[in-house]
């Protein structure tokens, strides 16, 4: 049976599970997080529906002061997903494993570089050394990338000097006879 987020908060009254600080939806069969949360819990800071099935975070743009959000063991194939979260700047806990991107080897990368001031991923704590080595990563990687493109850039214009030197070199045969 697949149920919302929104249909579990009307139903659920054990205040251990639901406040207006946190929601503890762990469990439930949530297929999705559904666009209609009751505007009480619009400030939610921590959200945790782990081991749930869900396929996609439309709806969590709701919750505009997520600090921590355990979405582990849910059913999330598309890292883009975390691009609905509201504000990545304030996330500094983050569960996601098990899910299907976890598969991608750089999916916690990409992660860190959507939420900058993430400080905990899956359990591991992200230090500003991790910043600076994922910052000169990407640099290096744009040098690259720059590198290759200037060089792509040349092999053509020397494919083209070959190709009018070949053509002159024709005229010039055929001129002769």
């Amino acid at each position: 049976m697949s149920t919302t987020l929104s249909i579990e908060l009307s139903k659920e009254n054990d205040s251990s599970l639901v406040s207006l600080q946190k929601i503890s939806m762990m469990y439930k069969n949530i297929t999705h997080i559904g666009n209609y949360i009751p505007a009480k819990f619009y400030g939610v800071t921590r959200l945790f529906l782990s081991n749930n099935k869900i396929q996609t975070l439309s709806g969590i743009e709701q919750f505009k002061n997520l600090t921590h959000l355990s979405i582990a063991y849910n059913l999330i194939d598309d890292i883009d997903e975390f691009d609905k979260i509201y504000d990545k700047l304030i996330l500094i806990s983050l569960s996601v494993k098990g899910n299907f991107f976890c598969k991608n080897p750089h999916s916690n990368i990409i992660l860190i570089q959507k939420f900058p001031k993430i400080k905990n991923l899956d359990g591991f704590k992200i230090s500003e050394a991790t910043y600076k080595v994922i910052e000169e990563t990407n640099q290096m990687t744009y040098n690259i990338m720059n590198f290759f493109s200037i060089m792509q850039h040349k092999i053509e214009k020397v494919k083209r000097f070959s190709n009018l030197i070949s053509l002159n070199n024709e005229f010039d045969a055929k001129c002769a006879n």
